[in-house]
């Protein structure tokens, strides 16, 4: 039964987790009176298919048990080494398993007063730890920022897997924490992802991308948020190129918190270092400037022919089932109503409405 409360107290989906601290807590004393939970394990098919999504690296190695497996039973020596590397394999995921498993267990723990009531064994992985109220009772941020900080010692001997929890907590914090614990939870996601990946991983450019973003969102144009744009901005390009996708994105998440000649100096410049055969690549900049920077251009810089053209692009490029699609087509409606063209813009505001019921990322 405990196991069953950790998992869905840590569901992906926020429909199966407990919608509040309380209903955790109550499901908690149930279980320490030996009443029937409210939890229910999932059906076993359901297990497979969350696991199979939720660890594609596990379902991977054991693809590879099985194959090296058949292979092996044929007599080849070929099959019998990936047999080995599989089992090897196997057991280091049955091992991150268990650490996390463990984890998750310390973490529901950490809401008891007396945790010896819960009969939980010895962990192997960490130590428990005691969740500290902000104020009266456990709120979800007070689980996550006190689980959050016990990744590192937790995790010592997993960096990447200590990285992804980190990232999860503080993604976790974001949608349902008001307070700034968020930031230092982020901080401490991007240290363990440089920790684990290097700066010239994908991984850990994206996790510094998600925590620049949040910074400029909830402090605006502050100078650490600048200079932490910049420093990924120029990370990405020295490392990928400027045509690369993710060093675009970066150069996006650098733009949003400059202003107009900050802009000019670093972000222009950039479209004349694009390969001419990058047609993508100039639209992503042609829309950085027309889109997200639209609110510190003048109106007279807002040229309907030219958001006219962007959307014809994008629909050229990328179709119209995409957020680019409904981006360009929601700036050229304030374009239209800028100028007063306010017929353009009411059907323009129509089209975009039949679009935007689902929608599908690039």
């Amino acid at each position: 039964d405990m196991e069953t409360i950790v998992e869905k107290a840590m569901a992906r989906s926020a429909d199966d987790r407990y919608q509040s601290v309380s209903e955790l807590a109550a499901d908690i004393r149930r279980f320490l009176r030996s009443e029937p939970i409210v939890a229910r394990p999932p059906t076993a098919w359901r297990q497979v298919l969350l696991f199979a999504r939720r660890r594609r690296d596990v379902m991977a190695g054991l693809v590879v048990v099985c194959a090296a497996g058949s292979v092996a039973s044929a007599g080849l020596s070929a099959g019998s080494a990936r047999a080995r590397e599989g089992e090897r394999s196997a057991r280091e995921q049955a091992a991150r398993a268990q650490r996390t498993s463990e984890f998750l267990q310390a973490l529901i723990g950490s809401t008891v007063p007396d945790t010896s009531a819960l009969k939980m064994p010895e962990f192997t992985s960490g130590p428990r730890w005691r969740t500290t109220p902000r104020e009266g009772t456990i709120a979800m941020g007070d689980l996550l920022s006190g689980a959050s900080a016990q990744v590192p010692v937790w995790f010592a001997e997993d960096k990447e897997l200590g990285a992804e929890m980190a990232l999860l907590l503080a993604r976790s914090a974001m949608t349902n924490e008001t307070t700034p614990r968020w930031r230092e939870m982020y901080e401490r996601a991007y240290a363990m992802a440089r920790n684990a990946w290097g700066d010239a991983d994908g991984r850990t450019q994206r996790v510094g991308n998600e925590f620049h973003a949040y910074l400029v969102m909830n402090y605006g144009p502050a100078p650490e948020a600048k200079e932490l744009g910049r420093r990924l901005f120029e990370n990405a390009r020295a490392t990928w190129g400027i045509d690369d996708p993710l060093t675009l994105d970066s150069l996006a998440a650098y733009a949003m918190p400059l202003t107009k000649a900050e802009i000019d100096e670093f972000v222009k410049p950039a479209a004349t270092r694009l390969r001419p055969d990058n047609a993508m690549g100039r639209l992503r900049l042609s829309l950085l400037r027309d889109v997200q920077l639209a609110p510190l251009l003048d109106s007279d810089d807002r040229d309907p022919k030219v958001m006219e053209q962007r959307v014809a692009d994008v629909v050229r490029l990328v179709g119209k089932d995409s957020t680019m699609y409904q981006g360009a087509m929601l700036e050229l409606t304030q374009v239209y109503n800028i100028k007063q063209y306010h017929e353009s813009a009411a059907r323009v505001g129509d089209e975009v409405l039949d679009f935007m019921g689902e929608p599908t990322d690039m």
